[in-house]
């Protein structure tokens, strides 16, 4: 795998992780408080979490109450890492978990006059509805620490509270794909109208010099947060900031919006790394020196869905393409136009 791509593959990552695209589960949520309990009785002396460790100095000299607090993050993360032994499910997970906790405590004033948290058998209880519409849904807002740098994505208090009364009341849903997995299994199709579209704007917005100097600062932060947990610099990092704008401005909810940006690189990669077969089976054409896609290919890669393969260094499946499947059904449409 190219170092192109495994970027760009960890960019994907990354804007899963603090969008949350990632669902959770209440069970999963109950089982890490609960598995915090028993452990947090035993009093255990935990080695600092490899993300964790610019800040070894800093911890090192912490005393009382913020001493207790640090010992709970390690804890925590100790949790995690056994329970989620791939990185995006940790990464995933652990700030979905922090974000739920930071929405409870800043809104709990709220949340009680909502009857949303209230007191039962002098326990504090979270309406479980509310519960489901945290552990699901994707953040709207940008969170950021107390020095105002970017940390990523959080919740809309307003759209947490419609989702928890439609789930309670009517269990209507917005229109549109709700279920954020589909997109990365390609069960929500696109169409070549829409890809050519895409690549046509794309293209025209890459020349608009003010534009690239706006996102460059928007996304900064993300930028530097991404390079300190990676370790080095992204390759196309504003090319893939820009087309996560236009995918978001074209397309209002914004799963959809996710899914077809996640297959229109889908669908490049696909071409980039079976290109020489492409062009031997008469669906690439290379004669321009660019590589360019017969319109049967590009409407047969926009509407099939995603197979397991195996990544080539572990044993972890992730969805992708099937050669098989694209040229198959590319040769079909190709038939069915000619006759």
């Amino acid at each position: 795998m190219s170092k192109k791509r495994r970027d760009e593959d960890e960019f994907d990552n990354e804007l899963r992780v603090y969008r949350g695209v990632i669902p959770w589960s209440v069970a999963e949520y109950d089982w890490v408080l609960a598995t915090f309990d028993k452990r947090k009785l035993k009093n255990e002396n935990l080695r600092l979490p490899e993300e964790f460790a610019e800040y070894k100095e800093e911890f090192e000299t912490l005393k009382g109450q913020e001493l207790e607090n640090i010992k709970d993050m390690i804890l925590f993360a100790d949790i995690f890492h056994q329970r989620y032994s791939k990185k995006l499910e940790y990464d995933a997970h652990s700030y979905r978990f922090n974000q739920i906790n930071n929405f409870l405590i800043t809104h709990e004033d709220e949340l009680i006059q909502l009857e949303l948290i209230y007191v039962k058998e002098e326990r504090k209880h979270v309406d479980p509805q509310l519960m489901k519409a945290l552990c699901t849904m994707m953040y709207d807002e940008e969170d950021f620490d107390e020095s105002s740098e970017w940390i990523g994505n959080t919740f809309s208090y307003e759209d947490v509270i419609a989702q928890t009364k439609i789930r309670s009341k009517t269990k209507k849903a917005d229109a549109g794909p709700k279920d954020p997995q589909m997109g990365f299994k390609g069960l929500i199709p696109w169409s070549k109208d829409e890809f050519n579209w895409v690549m046509t704007e794309h293209a025209k917005r890459l020349l608009d010099k003010n534009e690239k100097d706006v996102l460059a600062d928007e996304y900064l932060p993300l930028k530097i947060q991404m390079q300190r947990q990676m370790g080095k610099n992204i390759d196309n990092f504003d090319t893939l900031t820009l087309l996560n704008e236009i995918f978001h401005e074209r397309y209002s909810n914004r799963i959809e919006a996710m899914a077809h940006f996640f297959r229109y690189r889908s669908i490049f990669m696909f071409v980039d790394e079976y290109k020489d077969q492409l062009i031997k089976e008469g669906l690439v054409d290379s004669a321009s020196g660019d590589l360019s896609m017969e319109p049967e290919l590009i409407e047969s890669l926009c509407i099939l869905p995603y197979s397991l393969r195996e990544t080539e260094k572990t044993d972890d499946k992730k969805h992708a393409f099937s050669y098989k499947q694209v040229v198959a059904k590319a040769k079909s449409l190709r038939s069915a136009r000619l006759n």
